[in-house]
């Protein structure tokens, strides 16, 4: 099943149709963003869906971020609630500030809307995971694999949180799934021969390390599951 086409998170141009709500509460401030709209559309755009498109687009734009784009985006939160885009933008920002409980807060609220929810799940996994949050990696693995079910990265993340969970049995059953739709994850085998050797399943364990064994005499290592999480065994 091909995975499903993500709306763009951010819309500068005459696409976007929403209605504004509360015009005029957001303070203008004359930031040098760099950002160009075509067709001059900045121009006819009320200044508040002005700002949200520039706070967007510059958010997008990668670190480093200012405290002041923070503070824009969290002003922006206050006529725009609702909005997928800018919650993405607000969580992505905070997430970099280090703030990561605001990160998540606003990949929650945007995981809700349709417009964001996969862009906002797929966040939400890595966040988790690298906080050793393990049931929140779980909870979020397990609604981004109903958007996105053949995701082999998704299920090789859930498989070692559901291990670090307590949860070995269904850890190993996510990464043999994982292994299903990607089985050239060397990553996955050397970790499966790990968990089937401490559930006490010599057969299984020793069926992965003579498949990784295969898959290192044919391809260099550094080829071997480049995208997989988890790196752990």
């Amino acid at each position: 099943m091909p995975e499903r086409e993500v709306q763009q998170a951010v819309h500068l141009s005459q696409t976007d149709h929403r209605i504004l709500r509360s015009p005029g509460q957001v303070r203008s401030r004359p930031a040098k963003s760099g950002v160009t709209f075509f067709d001059n559309q900045g121009d006819r755009l009320p200044a508040a869906e002005r700002q949200r498109a520039i706070a967007i687009a510059v958010a997008r734009k990668g670190a480093p971020f200012s405290g002041l784009l923070e503070e824009e985006l969290t002003e922006l939160l206050t006529v725009f609630p609702k909005d997928g885009p800018l919650l993405i933008a607000h969580g992505s920002v905070t997430r970099m500030r280090g703030n990561v409980n605001a990160a998540v807060g606003s990949f929650e609220q945007a995981a809700l809307l349709v417009e964001s929810d996969e862009i906002a799940l797929t966040t939400l996994v890595d966040v988790y995971y690298e906080a050793q949050n393990w049931s929140g990696a779980i909870s979020a693995a397990e609604r981004l694999l109903k958007l996105d079910p053949e995701s082999s990265r998704v299920y090789a993340i859930l498989a070692d949180s559901l291990a670090n969970a307590g949860r070995l049995e269904d850890g190993i059953a996510a990464a043999e799934q994982a292994l299903q739709f990607n089985p050239s994850l060397a990553v996955l085998h050397q970790w499966l021969a790990v968990k089937y050797e401490e559930q006490g399943n010599a057969a299984e364990s020793e069926r992965h390390r003579k498949t990784l064994e295969r898959m290192q005499t044919a391809r260099p290592q550094t080829e071997l599951g480049e995208q997989a999480k988890p790196e752990r065994p």
